[in-house]
């Protein structure tokens, strides 16, 4: 069962590290980065030099049983790591003046964090079995106590 002491083992983002990554947004684990399609190799090929394995956010679900919904919900709220590359286009207006686009993002989250999710929704599913287990031993404790006391009642009365 988790213990109230449970800390998630998140990923380690090294200084060294936080250069090619970028920042987090505020109250999350979601590192964002910009640049051009260079940079994003760069990125790309640092991150995988630093992490051992990492899979899109639509991959998480091979290793937990979650929905996409749920995956944003957690890297929202803080609860799993999101590395994101937005590649930023230069174009130039028709009068001539520079134009930023910038593109949807790559986004790897670390297997090893989905691995860790995975178990702790096994942990909880397994302590939810175990609370029923002992309520059914708590009820059925009652019934024998409820029997008892009408077995001794019938006796009371003869």
């Amino acid at each position: 069962m988790e213990s109230m002491y449970y800390k998630f083992p998140f990923v380690d983002v090294p200084n060294s590290l936080k250069p090619i990554v970028g920042k987090p947004d505020s109250g999350t684990r979601m590192y964002r980065a910009e640049g051009s399609d260079e940079e994003m190799v760069v990125w790309f090929d640092k991150l995988h030099e630093h992490f051992d394995q990492l899979v899109s956010p639509g991959g998480v679900s091979i290793f937990v049983p979650a929905s996409r919904a749920a995956v944003y919900k957690r890297i929202e709220e803080g609860k799993l790591t999101l590395f994101l590359f937005h590649v930023v286009k230069v174009r130039r207006t028709w009068l001539g003046r520079k134009s930023y686009m910038r593109t949807s993002p790559y986004g790897y989250i670390p297997v090893s964090e989905c691995k860790a999710w995975a178990e702790e929704l096994k942990q909880k599913a397994d302590g939810r079995a175990e609370e029923r287990l002992t309520e059914k031993e708590i009820q059925k404790s009652e019934n024998k106590i409820m029997e008892g006391k009408k077995r001794r009642g019938r006796f009371e009365r003869r």
